[in-house]
């Protein structure tokens, strides 16, 4: 069985220029975090990071692209109106999750199960349900957004809040 490639190889090979930069520091950062990436499908090479057992988020690479994609816990109870102190009074970050929302595209065929959100103070109609932010390209602005809602899903899986995603 030949050996599962390393993220920082997929991103060498998939990405260039700034992507590829914002990128590697974003592996590199998971990694300090200790927030490991799993490798869980080749054919689109996607990731997902767990946190004690548990998926904070997942990353996609195809050529030219990558996402990061935080998935919600639980279910349709996503808030982002709480805990989140350092956005809710930044306007930039709460502009950069605004032009990052991710609206149902009907994916699943089981679910095609879209919700009205309320995100940073903002209501949105018609969003996925699993991820109401995926950040696609992500610039400097959506990385530093990424981490504060990677931080705060750990912060809630170490206080034991449920996650349905595994």
């Amino acid at each position: 069985m030949p050996e599962k490639p390393k993220i920082e190889q997929i991103i060498s090979e998939y990405l260039d220029g700034e992507m590829k930069k914002i990128a590697l520091e974003f592996a590199e950062y998971m990694r300090e975090s200790k927030i490991p990436l799993k490798l869980c499908a080749t054919n689109t090479w996607r990731w997902k990071a767990l946190y004690k057992g548990k998926a904070v988020c997942g990353v996609v690479f195809t050529q030219n692209s990558w996402s990061i994609g935080p998935v919600n816990w639980p279910l349709t109870k996503c808030d982002y109106n709480t805990g989140y102190e350092d956005v809710s009074t930044n306007e930039r970050l709460k502009n950069s999750a605004w032009k990052n929302i991710s609206y149902c595209k009907g994916c699943n065929k089981k679910c095609c199960a879209y919700v009205q959100a309320s995100v940073f103070g903002k209501e949105f109609d018609k969003v996925c349900w699993m991820s109401h932010i995926c950040f696609i390209n992500p610039d400097a602005d959506a990385i530093e957004l990424a981490k504060i809602i990677i931080k705060k899903r750990c912060a809630d899986i170490s206080l034991g809040l449920p996650n349905f995603y595994k």
